[in-house]
């Protein structure tokens, strides 16, 4: 699936703000009221993802752990592996055995302290993670083609958060109005999800194979 990119959610930030006379798609000119905005939404927004990350709308991705016989470690740091991992998936994963036969869902392994993942003992082959991913932004300056891989749900709030923010500094009640539709909303898709099955799926975890 495709997520929005950082240059499009500023883009929506901005026309939120009343600048959409300096927004044309994605092509955003350069005032100074705008370098200003654009200065203060990279923080925002991980602000607005901390708040949403856990809002109950994950995107759920994969990662892959092979062991074979004279491989030393019998566990592995799921954090390590995926630098967005938040939970497992309950009963979400499957165990290939590495002498062959089906793959099947897996009940040689157990999980400590949230992130280590710990491989019964003899056990050879391949095991298929499948998690609840925190969407994460790169470290210092976000790329305006850095994808926001959230849902979609929790992508649309992300707009309202920042403008609220943003409206507080200069007027404090219709900001705190923003803030208090934002807060809304937010409780109404954690209501509506608390016992839906996620809605964003995607394949691949990053550090895939990294042992400790």
């Amino acid at each position: 699936m495709g997520y929005p990119t950082y240059k499009e959610l500023l883009a929506d930030v901005l026309i939120r703000m009343g600048e959409e006379g300096n927004v044309e798609g994605t092509d955003i000119s350069e005032t100074a009221v705008v370098k200003a905005y654009k200065k203060a939404v990279p923080a925002l927004l991980r602000q607005g993802l901390a708040i949403l990350g856990t809002a109950g709308k994950f995107v759920v991705k994969s990662v892959e752990i092979s062991r074979f016989p004279g491989d030393g470690e019998d566990r592995a740091d799921l954090r390590e592996l995926a630098p967005d991992f938040f939970n497992l998936l309950y009963r979400e994963v499957y165990y290939k055995d590495a002498r062959g036969g089906p793959r099947r869902r897996a009940d040689n392994y157990r999980l400590e302290g949230e992130r280590w993942f710990v491989m019964e003992p003899g056990a050879y082959g391949v095991w298929t993670i499948y998690y609840n991913a925190y969407p994460r932004l790169p470290e210092g300056p976000v790329p305006d083609g850095a994808e926001i891989a959230a849902d979609p749900e929790v992508c649309a709030l992300l707009p309202l958060f920042i403008e609220g923010k943003l409206r507080m500094i200069h007027d404090e009640d219709y900001g705190t109005a923003v803030l208090n539709e934002f807060e809304q909303r937010r409780a109404e898709l954690m209501a509506e999800t608390a016992t839906r099955a996620p809605g964003a799926y995607v394949t691949g975890g990053e550090g895939m194979g990294k042992w400790l």
